[in-house]
This record gives structure tokens, sequence and C-alpha cells, in this order.
């Protein structure tokens, strides 16, 4: 009996399913960037008179970076102080004549309005001698500078800071896994210059297919205190 069932039983063999293990999904396209970059300038046009980092250089936040001449500036400054403290005399003086009504309410409120303007103009002067120095804004990499010592400069950037704290994934995947991926999940990431590898978390997914590539976009992150993994670099990433 056990003979003449084995032989069938080798028969069937063939036709049960057999599991196949998934194949992992890779990206299109997969590029490394900075978490964040900043092109920075100043909206008040002057000559460079020291420029303070050079390129690759670490900064924290408000790190001074370019000063630009502010003689000017200073100058208008000391203008603006003087003006104040003479309008704080006149408005002591007029408050102790109120006291003993020499004067009247109405001119020392005068007064008073006066040493208001003085004050409002005193912090103006401080803006622009501040607005003469380029400061960091985050704590960050320098990039790139673009300008020199004795140069004029406008409203054009100067510098480029990059914070290479974190790093963004920018992927792009086939159409046909449009779904498969959401915001949260995990991604894994090889960067393709020097064989690294990192889990990247899902930021944000295109709700739309790119009807020119047939494909969507992807954004995810990789944290690397250390600055381990190069920013600029192509990546494979898989899931």
């Amino acid at each position: 009996m056990i003979r003449r069932v084995l032989p069938l039983l080798t028969a069937l063999l063939p036709l049960c399913p057999v599991a196949v293990a998934a194949q992992p999904v890779t990206s299109l396209t997969c590029l490394l960037a900075p978490h964040r970059e900043s092109a920075i300038g100043t909206d008040s046009p002057g000559v460079v008179a020291r420029v303070l980092v050079a390129r690759a250089a670490q900064v924290r936040q408000g790190d001074p970076l370019i000063e630009l001449d502010d003689r000017l500036e200073v100058a208008e400054l000391r203008r603006a102080q003087v003006a104040r403290d003479n309008a704080a005399d006149r408005l002591a003086r007029g408050e102790d004549l109120a006291r003993g009504r020499t004067i009247s309410q109405e001119e020392l409120g005068e007064l008073r309005a006066e040493y208001a303007m003085a004050e409002a103009e005193l912090d103006k002067a401080r803006l622009r001698v501040d607005r003469m120095r380029i400061t960091a804004p985050f704590e960050a990499t320098v990039a790139q500078v673009g300008v020199e010592e004795g140069e004029l400069i406008g409203r054009d950037p100067v510098i480029t800071l990059v914070d290479l704290s974190r790093l963004k994934v920018e992927m792009a995947f086939e159409d046909s896994d449009f779904g498969r991926l959401a915001v949260g999940d995990i991604v894994q990431v090889t960067a393709t210059l020097t064989g690294q590898v990192a889990r990247a978390r899902v930021v944000t997914v295109d709700a739309f297919i790119d009807p020119a590539a047939n494909a969507f976009q992807v954004v995810a992150e990789i944290d690397q205190p250390d600055v381990a993994t190069p920013a600029g670099s192509n990546c494979i990433a898989a899931f």
C-alpha cells in the first residue's frame, strides 16, 4: 500500500506552492544632502573689513563670519548717544520745573516725546552697527566663502553654511512601488562613495506620481552626530 501512495505524493509535489523570498525594493535615484543649507548675505551693502572664517570651518550659532567697514555707522551711533543724553538732561530739568509749576504739562509732554524719539534713533543706530557684522544663524560647517577683504558687497549671498548634524536622503522610486512607503518607515541607505550603511527614517512621501519620470519622491533623514557620512554623495536606498 505504501509503495502505491509514494509515487502519487511524488507526482503531486510540483503542484504545491513554494514560498519565494520577497526581493527588496531599491531606489531609482538617491542623494545624501545636508539637513539644512543657508546662503547668507546682508541687507546693508558695504566694504568687507574682515573675513573671519574659511571653507570647512565649524561655527556655532551667533559666531561672527564677516565684518563690514562700520566707521560711519559707529560715528552715527555716537551722535545718537549724545542726542539721547542731551534729551535725557532736558527732560530731567523739565520734570524739576514741572514740579514747581514753572512749565506746563504740555511742555513736559513735548520733552518726554523728544526723549523717546532720541531713544528710538539710538536703537536704530545700534541696529545699523550690528548689521555690519554677519553672524551664523545656526551651528554649521562653512561650505563656501565668496568674498575677500576690501570687496564691496551688495545684497547677494556671500557665504554658505550647511548643517551636517543630520542628512537628508532624497530618493525616487518607481511608480509601481507607490503606496508601499509611509512617513515613519525605515529604509536602509548605503553611501556609494564609502560603502557605509545607515538607517533613515522617512519624513515625507509625495502624494502624486511624476508622469515624466513615472516615479515619486521620498525624503528621509539620518542622524549622524559624528558627521561620518559625506553629504553630496550618491547612495542606494532599499526597503
